[in-house]
């Protein structure tokens, strides 16, 4: 019993543990010709960027997002796509694709669908974001990303040593007997 004890101490101080901050940048981009094989002249994608403190896990806003429809084609089509764009996180540069639908019509909607990408020892996994414009006005919207640590190596080795040494107590426990006896 008292290896379990000790056990659930230690991993209560591993997780109690504080977190540390870290800076990250989103560098600002302009996409010009989305929609341009639908005989839409084209449809702009502003990416303004965004540069903040964090600790995990929380969610954060990564790109001031902002979408212009140019001359429409009225016509119902859908292109999907990908924006090559960067992000700086602790002083590390790092290259990634952001993943897109446009669906094109009276009025263009772009989606930017969810997806994860790891940058040094975080994983930001990017939620969806759909934005619509007529031409009329200019979409606006942020595109967020929940930040979490990538578990380092020693954790898992402690992880599998705490789960083997509770196994190892379980099997070691006295087993009470009684014995029931009717006269």
């Amino acid at each position: 019993m008292r290896i379990v004890s000790l056990l659930a101490v230690t991993a209560a101080m591993a997780v109690a543990a504080p977190a540390h901050a870290q800076n990250f940048s989103s560098t600002p981009a302009q996409f010009t010709s989305l929609g341009a094989q639908f005989t839409s002249q084209y449809d702009i994608v502003t990416l303004g960027t965004v540069s903040g403190t964090y600790t995990v896990p929380q969610s954060y806003n990564i790109y001031n997002v902002s979408f212009e429809v140019g001359v429409n084609a009225n016509s119902a089509a859908t292109t999907s796509g990908t924006l090559s764009n960067s992000i700086t996180v602790d002083s590390t540069l790092y290259n990634f694709l952001i993943p897109y639908t446009i669906a094109i019509s009276s009025s263009d909607t772009i989606t930017f669908n969810p997806f994860t990408a790891t940058f040094g020892n975080y994983n930001f996994a990017f939620n969806l974001l759909s934005l619509t414009s007529d031409g009329s006005s200019i979409a606006q919207g942020v595109l967020t990303a929940n930040i979490s640590a990538v578990p380092e190596p020693a954790a898992w080795a402690m992880m599998l040593i705490g789960f083997g040494g509770i196994g190892f107590a379980m099997r070691r426990r006295k087993v009470v007997r009684t014995s029931v006896s009717y006269a």
